[in-house]
């Protein structure tokens, strides 16, 4: 949990840091691969649980992690040229107006996000759909996120204003919601809209994070107080 939140909160800023010039393209790589991780982590547990004991689950993520730390002891070398490079003036984001709804933004998809995961089986379960069945849904709704978690950091970055972006995935958020409340059998549409507008908006939240702001620095504190 520690990492997760350390991670997520100085990866846009190192993607700011460190290729100004790309952040588009480099967002699209960090969102898709941290989905795409995060599906395959979920997804082989359970296999691994059922023939090994839990350690060995357990393990096997140490390991990755243990990878990752030693891949990430290379970037040190740099820290003292990023230091200096620092800006003197702190930027308080908790008065910035384009902070608040960049926040809330990333809290409203990240509750329908979790919300869908949590209570979506469940719900079609209810509505007359097998168990089994309503697991393929849930692995719909998080397939069809990941392309648009790499595509919307390199539109968003090219575009003037990303309102009509943003103001789309709401428009893709509450029809998607609607659907599968009033009609259940329509779950499919609905779950590809939620999908296709959580992956949008959750890219477009790590694209703002650098490029709202004009410095590393300002770009972590705007992630952690997202």
């Amino acid at each position: 949990g520690i990492g997760i939140g350390f991670g997520n909160v100085l990866a846009p800023a190192v993607i700011k840091a460190k290729f100004p010039l790309h952040i588009g393209i480099m967002t699209g790589y960090y969102t898709v691969v941290m989905n795409v991780f995060g599906g395959l982590s979920s997804y082989g547990t359970a296999p691994l649980l059922k023939s090994f004991h839990y350690n060995v689950a357990i393990s096997l993520i140490g390991i990755v992690t243990l990878v990752t730390i030693i891949i990430w002891s290379f970037q040190l070398k740099g820290k003292q040229e990023m230091a200096t490079a620092l800006p003197r003036k702190s930027v308080n984001v908790w008065k910035s107006p384009i902070s608040w709804q960049i926040t809330i933004l990333m809290g409203g998809q990240s509750l329908i996000f979790y919300s869908l995961i949590n209570w979506m089986p469940a719900y079609l379960s209810q509505s007359g759909m097998s168990i089994s069945e309503a697991g393929v849904y849930l692995s719909v709704l998080q397939i069809s996120i990941i392309p648009f978690t790499f595509i919307t950091p390199i539109f968003a970055t090219k575009m003037k204003s990303q309102f009509t972006l943003t103001f789309v995935t709401g428009l893709l958020f509450i029809a998607g919601v609607i659907i599968m409340l009033c009609v259940p059998q329509l779950a499919i549409i609905s779950t590809i809209l939620i999908g296709v507008a959580g992956g949008i908006a959750f890219g477009l939240v790590n694209t703002f994070f650098s490029l709202r702001t004009e410095h590393s620095q300002t770009a972590a504190k705007l992630s952690g107080m997202a």
